[in-house]
C-alpha cells in the first residue's frame, strides 16, 4: 500500500526537566551535569564524576561547604559531599608542607530527601540562609533548613513548578512559578503561611529573579514576553514584548563595575536572555527599555549565567 501523506516534525518543545546540560558554580568550582552524571571541576583543574546510577539530573545546586544537592528524575534530591582535601592538599604542596595522600575522600550521598511519590522538577538555595527549596512535579514545594531538615511544605497548585527564587533581602519570602496555560507566581510568606499570587503570563514561566536591590522581579515566559514587576506594590510594572519567540532563560546583570557592551554603558538592572527558535542572546536596559546589544546564532546554548 503506497504513502500517502508523510508528516516531518519541525519543531520540539523540550519539557522543563529535559536539560541536556546544567551548570552550576561556587566560587571555586565549576559543577556540570550532563545526563546522569555531574562533572565537578575546580581552578587547579581537578576533575571528579558524580556518577548518577543511570537517571536523569533534574537540576543541581552547590555550597559552598562541599555539599552538591542533586535532583534527579526517578531517585529523587541527594545530597553529594565533596571532600575539597585534594586542592588543600595541592594548596599545602606549592606552601613547601607535608601532605597526607591516603587521607583523600571520595565524593558520596550523605542524605537523601524524600519525594513523596512526585519527581522533583526544580532546585533553589536562599542566597544567605543556604534555605533549600525543592518543588516537586505535582505542585508541592518542600523547605529545608541548612542541616535538610523539612521545615515547611506549601501547596498553591497541582500544575508543575516551572521557577523557583527567593528573596535575596527577606529570608521568608519565597517565589514560584507555574507551567501551566495560564501561568502563576506565587508570593509565598514562610513566617506567616500567606501567599499572594501575581497573574500576566499565557505559557510556561521559564525564569525568575530579583533586581540586587529587592525592588523588582523579572519573569520570563515561552508567550514571548518578559515582566517586570514592583515588588512594594505588587504590582506588573513593565511589559518587555518579544519578536515572537518563546523565552527560555532571563536573569538581571549585576556588574560589580562599570560595564560597557559596545559603548553602551548597562546599569544594575539591564536584562539578559534568549530566545530559542532563533537562539539570540539579547541584553536591555531595565530602567528604559531600550534594546542594547544581541548575540545571533547562539546555537548550542541551553544555559545562560553571569557574572
Amino acid at each position: 500500500m503506497p504513502i500517502r501523506q508523510s508528516y516531518i516534525s519541525r519543531f520540539t518543545h523540550e519539557p522543563i526537566h529535559t536539560v541536556p546540560i546544567l551548570p552550576c558554580y561556587t566560587e571555586n568550582t565549576l559543577y556540570t551535569a550532563v545526563h546522569s552524571d555531574v562533572h565537578v571541576s575546580n581552578k587547579q583543574q581537578q576533575q571528579q564524576v558524580l556518577k548518577g546510577f543511570g537517571d536523569q539530573v533534574v537540576d543541581i545546586k552547590a555550597k559552598e561547604n562541599g555539599h552538591v544537592i542533586v535532583a534527579y528524575k526517578e531517585k529523587g534530591v541527594c545530597i553529594w559531599n565533596v571532600p575539597q582535601q585534594q586542592q588543600q592538599q595541592q594548596q599545602q604542596q606549592e606552601e613547601g608542607l607535608e601532605t597526607n595522600k591516603e587521607a583523600s575522600e571520595k565524593p558520596k550521598i550523605i542524605k537523601s530527601l524524600k519525594t513523596q511519590n512526585s519527581p522533583p522538577c526544580q532546585l533553589c538555595l536562599h542566597p544567605i540562609l543556604r534555605t533549600l527549596a525543592v518543588a516537586h512535579a505535582d505542585g508541592t514545594i518542600r523547605i529545608y533548613d541548612k542541616a535538610y531538615n523539612q521545615t515547611h511544605t506549601l501547596v498553591n497548585t497541582h500544575a508543575p513548578i516551572s521557577a523557583l527564587v527567593f528573596h535575596p533581602q527577606h529570608n521568608d519570602i519565597l517565589f514560584s512559578a507555574t507551567s501551566t496555560t495560564v501561568a502563576n507566581i506565587t508570593k509565598w510568606n514562610l513566617s506567616t503561611k500567606q501567599h499572594i499570587n501575581y497573574t500576566s503570563h499565557t505559557a510556561t514561566i521559564t525564569a525568575l529573579d530579583i533586581s540586587p536591590d529587592g525592588k523588582t522581579m523579572l519573569s520570563a515566559s515561552r508567550d514571548t514576553t518578559c515582566n517586570l514587576w514592583d515588588l512594594q506594590k505588587d504590582v506588573l510594572q513593565y511589559t518587555f514584548i518579544g519578536q515572537g519567540e518563546p523565552v527560555e532563560a532571563a536573569g538581571f546583570i549585576t556588574p560589580k563595575d562599570t560595564c560597557t557592551i559596545l559603548g553602551e554603558e548597562l546599569g544594575r538592572k539591564s536584562i539578559l536572555y534568549w530566545t530559542i527558535e532563533k537562539q539570540h542572546v539579547r541584553i536591555w536596559n531595565g530602567r528604559t527599555g531600550e534594546f542594547i546589544w544581541e548575540l545571533p546564532d547562539a546555537e548550542f546554548l541551553r544555559a545562560i549565567s553571569a557574572s
